[in-house]
C-alpha cells in the first residue's frame, strides 16, 4: 500500500495495546446462537463514543478483539459477530456514535453472524478479499508456514500451523479497507503480522510504526523484517554482537531471523516452495532449489558441475514448466504426484516463467546456493507465493483438470501477467526518461546482481576468453561474478594514477574484455576518474560498465562514458525496501550498441526475470523517485558535514564535491544517500552502533535510514584483506532516508555522546 493513512489512525495505531479504555474486554460468544454475553459486561455503558472508535485502527483487531471498519463500526471478534454502525448513527472524522444495544442487541441492525471459519460480509467501509465475503481462516491448516488470506491491497497473514494469526493471537481474518494507505516508511499492523511467523512473534511488535519517526533499533528487534512486512528485503541486526554472531552462525541470531536480504537469506515462502519441490521431485539423498527459469537453472548446474558436483538434473516445476530438452536436463519419470498437481501448475500458468528445479546430491547444496547468490537469479517471494497459492488451490480440489480449464486460474494468471507487462512498460519509460534514452534500451532484471551478471555475460560474449577489469573497491559480489564466471578478473582496489595507466596499457594491447566500476563505489564512496580513462577504452573498443546504484541516475549521467549502466532498482528507485529488481541501460551512442542490445534481448526472450507482481509493486514505489532522491541527497550532505567536524570521527567517506563525477554530474544533482565513516577509536564503534536510533541492517536507498557495520557483513572471512584495501572492520555505512536532517543529526549526536 502506498500514500497516506489518516493521521488519526496512525497516531492511534502506533502504540495501541489491548482494547480502548472505557470498553471492557468482551466475553466469549454463546455458541447457541445470537445472544451476546458481552452485552451484560457493557451494562454500565449505553453508547459507543467517538473517542472509543477513533482509537481502534481501521480494519484491525486489538488485544480485546475489537474491530473498526472505515465507516466507523466496531466489532467484537471473540463474540462471533461482525458489527456495523447503526444506520442512524452519526459518523464523521472523529468516529461514530450509536446506542450499544443497537450495536449489540439480538439480531439487531448492523450485526451479522460469523461462520466458524471467519468474518463474513462485504459491508460498507471494508473491501472483501473475494467477491461477497472475506476469505475464511483454514479450519484445519497444515503444520507448516503458509501465506494467508489476501485483501484487495495485497497484504497477507501467516499460518504457523494452527490458524491464521497476528501478534496478539486474536486476529482471525484480515480486514483492510481499500482506501487505507500509509506514509512512506510506516507499516500497518496487518503487514506486521504478515511478516512474522505465527508462534514466534516477539512480545512487542512495531505495530503501525513509522520507521522515519520511530525506527526499529532496540536490541529485542533482532530478526524483524525491515520494513516490517512480508516481502521485506532487509532485516534488523540492532547490535554489533548480533552481526558478529550472525556471521559466526550463532543459533541465537539465526533462529530469530524472520527475513534477510533475499540473495543471502531464503524467504520462508521460497523455503516452503523448495520443500514442495523436494517432496515432488527429489530422489533419496537429493535436495532441490527452484530457479525462476531454465536458463538460470542451467547456469547454476554448470557452475556446480565445473566445481566438482556430479551431473545434476533439471526438472520443470510450476509456472511455465516445459519438458526437458536433452543434455543434463534428463526426465525424472514417476516423480509427479498421482493427482498431477505439478503438471497442472505448469499448464495453469499460461505465459508464466518456466520455473525449474535443480536436483542435486545433498552435499552439493552449497555450490548451487553460491550461484543463486552471485548471479542474483533468486526466486521472488511473490512468485513463490503465487505458485504455492495455485498449488493449494489445485490440491484442495483434487480435480486439477477442472481447476486448469476453468475460468478462475487462467483468468487470474492472465490478469497478473497483463498488469506486470504494463508496469514494466511504465518502469522502462520512467528510467529512460531520466537517462535520456529510448525505453527499448532499458532492460529489467530481478535484482541488481542479475543485471550485473547479465552485463558480464554480454561483455564476455563480445570479447570471449579475456579477463575483465574491476576498478576500485567494489560491492563484494560484483567482484565475485567476475572471479567465478568468464575468464577471470584484473582487480585494482584503488583507482589511482598507476592503476589507470595499467588499465590503459591492457586496453591498448586488447588484453581485456571490459572494465567494471561503480560511481561512487560501495562502501568507500570514491569515484573513478572516468573522464581520463573512457577515451582510451573507447579507442581500443573495450566496453565500460558503470554501476550508478549509489549515485542514482538523478545525480549521475553514466551514459556520458559507459557502454552499459547497471542499477539495483531494489535501492533508491524503489525506496520502500519490499521488492527486488535491477536494470541494464544500453548507451545508444556506444559502438557496441547493436550487439549488446541484441544479446540482452535474446536473454530476456528466453527468460523475463522480473516477476509481474514485483513489477507492479516497483512501479508504484518509484513514482516519486526523483523527488525522494533529491531529499536523500540533502540529508546525506547535512549529516556528513556534521560528522566531518565531530572530534571522534577520523574520516567520512563521501564525495564532498559534485565535481568528482566529472562530465557525468547532472546539473542540479547531488551525490547520493550513502556514506561511510570511521571513528578514531575502533573500540567505541560497537557502542555507537548499538546506541544509534535508526534502523540497522543490510541494504541501502530505503525511505528510512539504515546503518550497518558493512565490513563485518560483507567481508567477515577476509577482514585483513579488506583492511589492506582501506575498508577496516569498524567502518560504519549509513544510508540516509527521508527523515529531517536535523533529526538525524540529533540521533547521531546522542549515540556519540561522551566518546
Amino acid at each position: 500500500m502506498n500514500g497516506r493513512i489518516s493521521a488519526r489512525v496512525r497516531r492511534c495505531s502506533r502504540r495501541l495495546r489491548g482494547h480502548p479504555p472505557g470498553l471492557p474486554a468482551p466475553a466469549p460468544a454463546d455458541p447457541a446462537g445470537c445472544r451476546l454475553p458481552s452485552v451484560a459486561a457493557l451494562a454500565g455503558r449505553t453508547r459507543v463514543t467517538a473517542r472509543h472508535c477513533k482509537r481502534i485502527p481501521v480494519g484491525l483487531t486489538t488485544g480485546g478483539g475489537l474491530i473498526r471498519t472505515r465507516s466507523g463500526g466496531v466489532g467484537l471478534k471473540s463474540t462471533g459477530y461482525r458489527l456495523d454502525p447503526n444506520p442512524d448513527a452519526s459518523t464523521g472524522d472523529a468516529g461514530v456514535t450509536g446506542d450499544i444495544r443497537t450495536f449489540f442487541g439480538d439480531s439487531a441492525a448492523g450485526v451479522t453472524p460469523m461462520s466458524p471459519e471467519g468474518w463474513r460480509g462485504g459491508h460498507r467501509g471494508v473491501t472483501p478479499a473475494s467477491p461477497g465475503e472475506w476469505r475464511p481462516c483454514r479450519p484445519d491448516p497444515p503444520p507448516s508456514l503458509k501465506s494467508g488470506p489476501v485483501n484487495a491491497a495485497g497484504s497477507r497473514l501467516w499460518d504457523g500451523g494452527d490458524g491464521w494469526k497476528a501478534e496478539d493471537r486474536t486476529l482471525g481474518m484480515q480486514m483492510l479497507n481499500n482506501d487505507a494507505e500509509v506514509d512512506p516508511g510506516s507499516q500497518t499492523e496487518t503487514e506486521t503480522a504478515a511478516a512474522i511467523k505465527a508462534g514466534h512473534a516477539p512480545e512487542h511488535l512495531p505495530l503501525g510504526r513509522n520507521l522515519l519517526t520511530d525506527p526499529v533499533w532496540e536490541a529485542d528487534s533482532l530478526g524483524w523484517p525491515l520494513p516490517v512486512e512480508t516481502h521485506a528485503v532487509s532485516v534488523s541486526l540492532p547490535c554489533w554482537r548480533d552481526v558478529v554472531d550472525y556471521e559466526e552462525g550463532s543459533a541465537r541470531v539465526t533462529s530469530a531471523m524472520r527475513a534477510g536480504y533475499p540473495r543471502f537469506f531464503i524467504h520462508p515462502l521460497v523455503e516452503e516452495l523448495f520443500g514442495l519441490a523436494e517432496k515432488t521431485l527429489a530422489r533419496e539423498g537429493e535436495g532441490c532449489l527452484v530457479f525462476p527459469s531454465r536458463a538460470a537453472a542451467r547456469r547454476a548446474a554448470a557452475y556446480a558441475e565445473k566445481r566438482g558436483a556430479e551431473r545434476l538434473r533439471l526438472e520443470p516445476f510450476g509456472f511455465g514448466g516445459r519438458k526437458p530438452d536433452g543434455g543434463a536436463e534428463t526426465p525424472n519419470a514417476g516423480t509427479v504426484p498421482e493427482n498431477g498437481t505439478a503438471a497442472a501448475l505448469a499448464a495453469a500458468s499460461g505465459g508464466g516463467p518456466a520455473l525449474t528445479a535443480v536436483c542435486f546430491p545433498e552435499e552439493f547444496r552449497k555450490l548451487v546456493r553460491e550461484c543463486w547468490r552471485y548471479c542474483g537469479e533468486t526466486l521472488s517471494s511473490r512468485l513463490a507465493e503465487r505458485v504455492l497459492a495455485e498449488y493449494r488451490s489445485l490440491e484442495k480440489t483434487n480435480a486439477h483438470a477442472d481447476a486448469v480449464t476453468g475460468t478462475g486460474t487462467l483468468k487470474d494468471i492472465a490478469d497478473v501477467l497483463a498488469a506486470g507487462a504494463e508496469a514494466k512498460r511504465l518502469i522502462k519509460e520512467r528510467l529512460a526518461a531520466v537517462s535520456g534514452v529510448a525505453a527499448g534500451d532499458v532492460f529489467l532484471f530481478s535484482s541488481g546482481m542479475t543485471a550485473v551478471a547479465a552485463s558480464h555475460r554480454a561483455v564476455m560474449a563480445l570479447r570471449p576468453g579475456l579477463p575483465t577489469v574491476q576498478l576500485d573497491f567494489p560491492y563484494v559480489d560484483v567482484l565475485r561474478v567476475q572471479q567465478e564466471f568468464g575468464s577471470g578478473v584484473e582487480f585494482f582496489p584503488v583507482a589511482d594514477g598507476a592503476s589507470l595507466a595499467r588499465v590503459r596499457e591492457l586496453a591498448s594491447q586488447g588484453a581485456i574484455a571490459g572494465v567494471f566500476c561503480e560511481t561512487p563505489s560501495n562502501p568507500l564512496l570514491s569515484a573513478v576518474p572516468v573522464d581520463d580513462l573512457a577515451p582510451a577504452l573507447r579507442a581500443a573498443g573495450i566496453p565500460l560498465v558503470i554501476d550508478d546504484t549509489v549515485a542514482t541516475s538523478v545525480n549521475l549521467n553514466a551514459l556520458v562514458h559507459a557502454d552499459l549502466v547497471t542499477t539495483s532498482l531494489t535501492k533508491a528507485f524503489s525506496g520502500v525496501g519490499n521488492v527486488m529488481a535491477g536494470a541494464v541501460t544500453v548507451n545508444p551512442a556506444s559502438p557496441h550498441h547493436a550487439i549488446l542490445r541484441r544479446f540482452l534481448e535474446a536473454e530476456l526472450a528466453e527468460h523475463d526475470p522480473l516477476w509481474a507482481e514485483d513489477a507492479v509493486v516497483l512501479e508504484e514505489n518509484s513514482r516519486d523517485f526523483t523527488d525522494r532522491a533529491h531529499r536523500m541527497n540533502a540529508g546525506a550532505e547535512a549529516l556528513t558535514d556534521w560528522l566531518s567536524r565531530h572530534p571522534a570521527v577520523e574520516r567520512v567517506h563521501y564525495p564532498r564535491d559534485q565535481s568528482v563525477f566529472g562530465a557525468m554530474a547532472r546539473p542540479g544533482g547531488g551525490r547520493g544517500c550513502l556514506f561511510s565513516f570511521i571513528l578514531k577509536d575502533a573500540a567505541v564503534a560497537a557502542g555507537v552502533y548499538d546506541r544509534l536510533h535508526i534502523c540497522k541492517g543490510p541494504s541501502l536507498g530505503t525511505n528510512f535510514s539504515l546503518c550497518c557495520p558493512y565490513t563485518l557483513l560483507a567481508h567477515y572471512t577476509e577482514l585483513e584483506w579488506a583492511a589492506e584495501c582501506g575498508v577496516p572492520a569498524h567502518l560504519l555505512r549509513v544510508s540516509v532516508g527521508l527523515e529531517p536532517p536535523e533529526e538525524l543529526i540529533s540521533r547521531f549526536a546522542e549515540a556519540m555522546k561522551n566518546i
